[in-house]
């Protein structure tokens, strides 16, 4: 055991730093491996060591190498130096600029599909305005998942998939308005709602 905890040390040196280097918490960096916060901690206490499956992962996640993590050298200093600390505050607003960006180029490209479809067919964009600009909502819901998956913990992932099912019961309602029983799209919509939860809360338990 004595003859590990050198190494321990390392490991934990070079977690810390490259987390630090990325802007996330130690709850940021466990969710992303399915892990617990207080694993993350002891591992930065060297206390323990992430087995050789999840320095794997944890280096994918910094953008380094295995090696990168396991090395006393100059990669764990430089991880920590004072520019990288500077830059660190804007790395969560850009996240949230691109996303939103993203998003808000989803309604671009719906608004010139709307005005495309408007110019072209007038009397039937008449009566699917509303319906296609609406089309816009899943498809935002589901960018929002996709950098949520990137970027945030597991509850805007739920978020952003409780948007997906309610937005696609509306879209579903109003394309379809006047059909019988079109309104269990809603109760679809409230099921998978349900599973969203559950599946959430289940992650959550089962996380190390």
């Amino acid at each position: 055991m004595e003859d590990r905890q050198p190494l321990n040390l390392i490991i934990a040196a070079n977690i810390a730093a490259n987390r630090r280097r990325m802007g996330m918490t130690q709850l940021e960096l466990a969710e992303k491996i399915d892990y617990s916060d207080k694993s993350v901690s002891k591992w930065e206490r060297g206390e323990a060591a992430p087995d050789l499956h999840t320095l794997v992962r944890l280096a994918e996640i910094f953008g380094v190498t295995v090696n990168d993590l396991v090395y006393a050298g100059p990669t764990a200093a430089s991880a920590g130096n004072a520019e990288e600390e500077k830059a660190r505050p804007n790395a969560g607003r850009k996240r949230i600029i691109i996303t939103l960006m993203s998003v808000v180029l989803v309604w671009f490209i719906d608004g010139i599909i709307c005005f495309s479809f408007g110019v072209a067919a007038p009397d039937i964009f008449a009566e699917w305005a509303v319906r296609v600009l609406l089309y816009a909502l899943p498809v935002s819901f589901i960018v929002w998942h996709v950098f949520a998956c990137l970027w945030w913990p597991p509850v805007w992932r739920a978020v952003a998939s409780s948007g997906i099912a309610w937005s696609a019961a509306v879209c579903v309602h109003v394309t379809f308005y006047g059909v019988p029983w079109i309104g269990l799209a809603y109760a679809v919509a409230g099921v998978a709602q349900v599973l969203i939860v559950l599946w959430h809360f289940f992650r959550r338990s089962s996380r190390r």
